[in-house]
């Protein structure tokens, strides 16, 4: 049994060489898209943190995104105003665990600070199987029957249902559709979004100007809700 045992040991041994270079390459490419975030930071005349504490976030909002999973951080943060609404953009992750699996999530996020004002509550997030088997034992989703494509792709959930419909108009559902993902919260008049995935620096404002396009929407529909 030695020879399987100096095997193993011989094994692991030549796997440390390579995790250490894993590291130094992913800490590398961190520390350039740092760079890369400040610099389009600069561009849209934000200000910017390269990280923040996780107690932070929660003045941006009671998001459940924020509540989810573990290990959460917040970083290369801009902050600026676009037209008198203040914003918050940064990259954020949290990791999922399962046993001795783990997942680590990254998003790109924008925040827009009371940018959703008479806007009922709602998160909508991608739909995965497990959505659809919570929905045979009663798990809300808010599903559109004029729009199957829409309805089997997000899962939308909100606590006045009819207000959170009234909301999805025709044009929001089919903004929300022209792009691959989207995940957006409205949670007491305020508003976040990501589209799953961490956006490219250079595409910051593109993606920002999208959630401004997305928060027009919102707004359009809340008008005769409050009326």
């Amino acid at each position: 049994m030695d020879w399987f045992f100096g095997v193993v040991i011989a094994s692991l041994l030549a796997a440390v060489p390579i995790v250490f270079v894993a590291i130094l390459y992913h800490r590398k490419r961190e520390r350039e898209r740092t760079e890369a975030m400040r610099a389009t930071c600069e561009l849209m005349q934000f200000s910017f943190t390269p990280k923040v504490a996780e107690e932070e976030t929660r003045q941006w909002g009671n998001f459940a995104l924020f509540a989810l999973g573990h290990s959460r951080k917040a970083k290369n943060v801009m902050r600026g105003q676009v037209d008198g609404q203040a914003v918050v953009l940064f990259d954020y992750q949290y990791t999922e665990s399962a046993g001795q699996h783990s997942q680590t999530f990254r998003y790109t996020v924008a925040v827009l600070k009371d940018g959703a004002r008479g806007v009922p509550d709602f998160r909508l997030t991608l739909e995965n199987v497990l959505h659809k088997i919570g929905q045979w034992f009663g798990y809300q989703d808010i599903d559109f029957p004029d729009d199957p494509e829409f309805s089997r792709k997000y899962l939308l959930r909100g606590p006045d249902e009819e207000a959170v419909r009234d909301t999805f108009t025709p044009e929001l559902r089919h903004f929300l559709m022209s792009a691959l993902a989207w995940h957006v919260e409205v949670k007491g008049g305020h508003l976040l979004a990501h589209q799953g995935s961490r956006c490219p620096p250079e595409r910051c404002p593109e993606f920002l100007a999208d959630v401004f396009r997305l928060q027009g929407y919102l707004r359009s529909a809340a008008e005769p809700l409050a009326s």
